[in-house]
């Protein structure tokens, strides 16, 4: 249960702050630089938020820093990130769900969808700078 809590938090958490810079991105930034710069130029900040989240869930709510346990978190937040932008594009944006599935394949699209595949491994990711601070070894945020 504390596996799909996490989860569920984890891709709550960045999805409510995506959305956010999803929102600014596509009224103030896309006008300027186009679909494809203002993805590289939002994954960034994306990123970094998402670090800082996964780190908050998975200290916050005690998961286990076994590799199978934050592979299956950042698994199930990825399937509920998805789920998440699914949800909007069809009842926000009007789209088909084979439309939302074809926004993948465009150029901003797969910027997108590479950050999402960065922010399911960043639970492992942290078990795995953790370990390494125990160890005695240099991590940094």
């Amino acid at each position: 249960m504390r596996v799909l809590r996490a989860a569920a938090a984890y891709a709550a958490a960045a999805f409510a702050f995506g959305f956010l810079l999803g929102t600014i991105r596509a009224l103030l930034v896309v006008p300027r630089l186009g679909d494809v710069r203002a993805a590289m130029l939002e994954v960034w900040i994306m990123l970094a938020a998402s670090w800082r989240i996964c780190g908050w869930c998975m200290e916050r709510l005690g998961v286990s820093p076994k590799r199978k346990v934050r592979v299956a978190v950042g698994a199930l937040a990825f399937l509920f990130l998805i789920a998440f932008e699914a949800i909007l594009g069809v009842l926000l944006l009007g789209r088909s769900a084979s439309e939302q599935l074809q926004s993948f394949t465009a150029p901003a699209g797969l910027i997108g969808l590479g950050a999402q595949l960065l922010f399911a491994a960043m639970p492992t990711l942290h078990a795995a700078r953790d370990e390494r601070r125990k160890r005695g070894g240099r991590g940094r945020d």
